[in-house]
């Protein structure tokens, strides 16, 4: 989930690949994109692709199987309840259908999506890449310019934003009882529901309050401690000309302000075939197969 850390030695090689490398991907029952790799030339692994983290990581049970406390170190990195020490072991290698990074850090016992052994960044397929998630064919597509895209033209084109931690951020509009509210949403695939309203957005506009709750879940974070949540129903959430009706949208149930960004997640996601150019900060969009269906209210 959110979550952040102190990567700046993570992944210093550029991809440099000289053209067009795709990566056949599996996307979860809970909107996850899951991609196969190997750990230091043996083990085998199956990662989630995280749009908002710049690290490597593995679950609990991953990481006592793999590393163990072999070497292991300890820093405090951050969430979205708080702050925790986390374990890292550094000196590994990770490959992903051919490319391969090594001398890497890896970070110990932290959640990740379902059925996976753990996540990695985009910085792992090389910080100026252009990245293309083509949900109709489960692929993951790099691509070293914008360019090699025969099809761009087909795309609709977004302002991307960032912060220092490298996030990307898009603007979508919230739209109920006759009211239109442009937002800033935290691209964000490790989520895999639709949209999270950040605390401060959500109480600043009370009209938001008073929409149908249609239900209470308990969310973890990447430490493991849960957090309260709620899903209302939004009448229309509007990204460039797109409009999706009778979205469900979480919200936290806390006092204290806890989520201080709003989140698009991989229900919502996978509804395009998407490229992330962060070279530019642009994001394109494009209906697919999955534009026109309906949401879960669960």
């Amino acid at each position: 989930m959110c979550f952040s850390l102190n990567c700046s030695s993570l992944l210093c090689a550029q991809f440099e690949a000289s053209g067009i490398d795709t990566i056949d991907f599996i996307l979860s029952a809970e909107n996850n994109i899951l991609i196969h790799a190997v750990l230091n030339g043996s083990d085998s692994l199956l990662m989630m692709v995280h749009t908002d983290i710049h690290s490597i990581s593995l679950n609990e049970d991953s990481s006592e199987r793999l590393l163990g406390s072999k070497g292991a170190k300890s820093t405090e990195a951050s969430s979205w309840s708080g702050a925790k020490e986390v374990d890292y072991v550094d000196s590994n290698a990770v490959s992903v259908a051919g490319i391969e990074r090594t001398d890497l850090r890896i970070w110990l016992d932290l959640l990740t999506g379902k059925g996976a052994d753990g996540k990695l960044g985009l910085n792992f397929f090389g910080d100026s890449s252009i990245i293309r998630l083509d949900f109709d064919q489960s692929e993951l597509i790099i691509y070293d310019d914008l360019s090699l895209i025969r099809d761009l033209s087909s795309f609709r084109k977004l302002q991307l934003s960032t912060n220092e931690q490298q996030s990307l951020y898009v603007h979508a509009d919230i739209c109920t009882d006759g009211q239109v509210i442009k937002h800033k949403f935290l691209i964000h695939s490790g989520y895999g529901g639709t949209i999270i309203l950040d605390d401060h957005f959500y109480r600043s506009h009370p009209f938001l309050q008073e929409q149908n709750i249609l239900a209470r879940n308990d969310l973890k974070d990447s430490f493991g401690r849960i957090i309260k949540t709620k899903k209302i129903e939004i009448s229309e959430v509007r990204i460039s000309d797109y409009s999706f009706s009778d979205v469900p949208v979480s919200v936290f149930e806390s006092e204290m302000e806890i989520q201080k960004v709003s989140v698009m997640g991989g229900d919502f996601l996978r509804r395009f075939d998407v490229i992330i150019d962060r070279r530019n900060l642009h994001l394109y969009v494009r209906a697919n197969a999955f534009t026109l269906l309906g949401f879960k209210d669960q």
